[in-house]
């Protein structure tokens, strides 16, 4: 993966392109002629364009040309961009369906609209690197400012232009071009790399092009491990810089729309400190992490996209088993649970003081909510709800300590090993002040800090 430059603006097939120009100005003549209500991203096809002599002399062109001629027939795909077929009749409805996206904004892209399009749609088959994009809808999180991470990622919200276009460009459309994607929240996450082509005669297995491309999830996983526990994306799409789409992350329903004043709202203070934070993080976050790591992740999230309060305290009592329980089938498991996250999240890096009770008596009490639905009991609804938010951060805590005591790279084995260190520093100083030492270590900053619940609360900008 590498840093993409900026791209080229001479189409590498001048001929090619003066037909694509003949060819939109001829789109233009014939849409006026369409119904009304069209669905909105694929009029086009309705102008019977596809009968014209201007697209069928642009699709010889097509065809004529070198370098797709000897990709014809091929899929063409990269680490994260999901095969595209090289057929000239899809490669060019992919190029018109993303011209009237962008026509009707004509007014933002100005003059070079066509030959900014051919340009990214050229790319697909003449350059030996593909240029990625991804976008990821955000809920719980928003910034007042676009907060720019590093050269390939910002976090921003979306103008209404931008929304709009989305909401055409996106395949959550219904039957008559009914936008359902109305709800989609303002606030994204952007990035952009570069990835090697890559060329196959046949894909036999289509299911590794459908998680979240890694520099989202990372992200993600930053995030809420600074102080917005309750963060994570509605959508996800990641696609080359033609922005034409495919969903490789999406919730099965949309949420309503949700005041921004209950976000965590990255302001000047925080966001500065944000930076700091993953530049720190970023590099360990991408590594290989080893499964009960990724296991605890993913039910992390899942605890915030669960319907029911009783399924969320599951997956995040869940998610904290996976990093501190290395026992199986023992009866004192919920004591030795409760008594590790008292223990770890009772370390800074400047104190191994004693384990606090009140963290110790709150997973002893999630623990035992845990079994109740687990063993098909009905939950306490009020302690569940007392308890699911304190819980969450607890959770951020513990998982914040694991990654700065770089814990997460540990196998199975040496994981048993720092478990047994949290069993002795139950009862022994010395015990603690070694965690204390491991927590000093880290190049984590603002870490303290961090550590305390909701400590982004008591600064000055977040209200």
């Amino acid at each position: 993966m590498s840093a993409v430059p900026k791209p080229k603006k001479t189409p590498q097939d001048p001929h090619l392109f003066d037909l694509f120009v003949i060819l939109t100005k001829k789109l233009e003549q014939l849409l006026p002629g369409l119904p009304p209500f069209s669905p909105i991203g694929r009029e086009w096809r309705h102008t019977r364009i596809e009968e014209s002599l201007e697209h069928k002399r642009f699709v010889e062109g097509l065809v004529s040309d070198r370098s797709f001629a000897a990709l014809r027939g091929k899929h063409v795909f990269s680490d994260s961009v999901f095969p595209m077929t090289m057929n000239e009749n899809g490669l060019t409805g992919l190029l018109l369906d993303e011209y009237m996206t962008r026509r009707r904004r004509w007014t933002v892209y100005g003059d070079t609209l066509r030959e900014d399009i051919y340009v990214q749609w050229e790319s697909l088959f003449t350059n030996a690197e593909l240029d990625c994009y991804a976008i990821g809808f955000l809920e719980n999180t928003g910034t007042d400012k676009v907060l720019t991470l590093d050269e390939e990622t910002v976090i921003r919200i979306l103008n209404m232009t931008e929304r709009h276009e989305w909401q055409e460009r996106l395949p959550v459309l219904g039957e008559w071009g009914l936008q359902e994607s109305r709800n989609l929240p303002w606030y994204v996450v952007e990035a952009n790399w570069r990835e090697t082509k890559q060329v196959t005669s046949e894909v036999k297995d289509f299911s590794k092009w459908n998680n979240v491309p890694q520099n989202l999830k990372v992200l993600m996983h930053a995030i809420r491990l600074f102080g917005a526990p309750r963060a994570y994306l509605s959508l996800s799409c990641v696609s080359t810089d033609l922005r034409t789409p495919r969903i490789v992350y999406g919730l099965p329903f949309l949420h309503e729309w949700q005041d921004p004043a209950s976000f965590f709202l990255f302001n000047k203070e925080l966001s500065d400190k944000f930076k700091q934070f993953w530049v720190s993080v970023r590099d360990r976050l991408r590594q290989r992490k080893e499964s009960w790591w990724t296991n605890a992740m993913r039910r992390y999230e899942r605890s915030m996209l669960d319907d029911y309060a009783e399924d969320r305290l599951v997956d995040l009592v869940i998610a904290l088993e996976g990093c501190l329980t290395v026992e199986h089938g023992e009866t004192h498991l919920r004591r030795a649970f409760s008594q590790r996250i008292a223990v770890l999240n009772s370390i800074t890096s400047s104190s191994g003081r004693n384990p606090d009770a009140d963290i110790h008596d709150l997973a002893y009490k999630c623990y035992g909510l845990r079994n109740d639905v687990v063993h098909g009991n009905v939950a306490d609804e009020k302690k569940v709800d007392e308890c699911l938010e304190p819980l969450r951060e607890e959770a951020r805590a513990s998982f914040l300590r694991l990654l700065a005591m770089e814990v997460v790279n540990l196998s199975n084995k040496k994981r048993e090993d720092f478990v047994l260190l949290l069993d002795k520093a139950v009862l022994r100083q010395k015990h603690r002040n070694e965690l204390k030492r491991l927590l000093a270590k880290s190049s984590i900053a603002n870490l303290d800090q961090m550590l305390e619940p909701k400590w982004w609360m008591r600064t000055d900008v977040q209200e």
